[in-house]
C-alpha cells in the first residue's frame, strides 16, 4: 500500500478536522485511504492551492511511532510526479534542476 507523507500543515475537512502537520503519515492510523481525497491533497485542487501530501517510497523511509516520517537524505530530490520534487526538507520545487540546485544548497 502506498504511503503519503504531509509535507505542508493542514486541516482535514472531511476527517472531522483533524489536523496534519508536516512530517506525519496520511491518513492518520485507522483511517481508510480514499484515493479521490489523495489525488485532492496531492494535487493544488485544495483550500490551499498547493500539494499537501507526497507518496513515499519504503526504500529509505520509515515511519516512526509518532506518526513521523524520517527521511534518508541520500535520494533527494524525489520526483513526485507532475515536473515536482520533494526536498529532504520537505519543500517541493518544481523543475528538475531546480530541485538539484534547491537539494544541493540544502546538504552545504
Amino acid at each position: 500500500m502506498t504511503k503519503y507523507k504531509v509535507v505542508a500543515d493542514f486541516r482535514d475537512l472531511q476527517d472531522g478536522d483533524h489536523i496534519y502537520r508536516e512530517g506525519h503519515v496520511y491518513p492518520r492510523k485507522g483511517k481508510r485511504l480514499d484515493e479521490d481525497r489523495v489525488a485532492e491533497l496531492a494535487g493544488s485542487d485544495n483550500a490551499q492551492g498547493k500539494p499537501l501530501i507526497v507518496a513515499v517510497s519504503d526504500e529509505g523511509e520509515q515511519e516512526t511511532s509518532e506518526g513521523e516520517v524520517s527521511v534518508d537524505s541520500t535520494r533527494y530530490p524525489k520526483h513526485n510526479g507532475g515536473g515536482w520534487y520533494e526536498l529532504s526538507n520537505g519543500e517541493t520545487v518544481q523543475g528538475k534542476d531546480a530541485a538539484i540546485d534547491a537539494e544541493a544548497k540544502l546538504q552545504k
